[in-house]
């Protein structure tokens, strides 16, 4: 069921593929074109593209960007934005206000709860469970006149498989959260976690 409100965007070169009984909520947006401003300057081509799969539901007021990729039986919560170049995978949720920046990725059975902020080129693998208001970075530096994907620029983390993070953590640039790791509720994870390590404080140790 699609509302009537929603926005989807269509036109020459534009593609977006609905799977069966994939509802789309009050005022979403489907298709929504990368902002181009003086501070934003990496050079990406994306395809003006989306797939969402069957049984998928997109939250009243969501906005979704071109080249994005949505598997099977997502739920994707109010006010939530996924950018550009996202890959999401089967049965994730995506909370109420979540933002998901460019080019993140989620595995399948993914949970990513409401008020969290995922900042581009995050990769969360299979069955991970990102609390409330978890924030990850991606600058490696501060440089706008060079604002690309090269890694030694732009670097998220790389959370592994049944990873849990607890509310507000904060995960620096680069790092990597090895397999069935814990972080604590308001950790700064600053360096690679072990996996199946518990990481707690400020900064993290385990």
């Amino acid at each position: 069921m699609i509302h009537r409100t929603a926005c989807i965007e269509s036109g020459p070169g534009c593609s977006v593929t609905l799977g069966e009984a994939v509802a789309v909520g009050p005022f979403a947006v489907i298709g929504r074109d990368v902002p181009r401003t003086a501070a934003q300057r990496r050079v990406a081509a994306y395809e003006r593209t989306i797939a969402i799969g069957a049984r998928s539901s997109i939250g009243a007021q969501a906005v979704i960007f071109w080249d994005v990729e949505i598997g099977e039986g997502c739920l994707i919560g109010e006010h939530a934005t996924i950018r550009e170049g996202c890959r999401i995978g089967a049965r994730c949720v995506v909370g109420e206000g979540v933002e998901l920046g460019f080019g993140v990725v989620l595995g399948d059975d993914v949970r990513v709860m409401s008020k969290t902020h995922l900042s581009g080129s995050t990769v969360v693998g299979d069955g991970s469970f990102i609390s409330v208001g978890v924030t990850t970075s991606n600058d490696r530096r501060v440089d706008l006149e060079d604002y690309q994907f090269r890694p030694e620029v732009i670097a998220g983390p790389r959370i592994g498989r049944g990873v849990m993070v607890g509310n507000g953590a904060t995960l620096l640039a680069g790092i990597t959260i090895g397999d069935g790791a814990v972080i604590g509720a308001g950790a700064v994870v600053t360096k690679d976690v072990p996996a199946g390590a518990r990481a707690v404080g400020v900064p993290a140790r385990w």
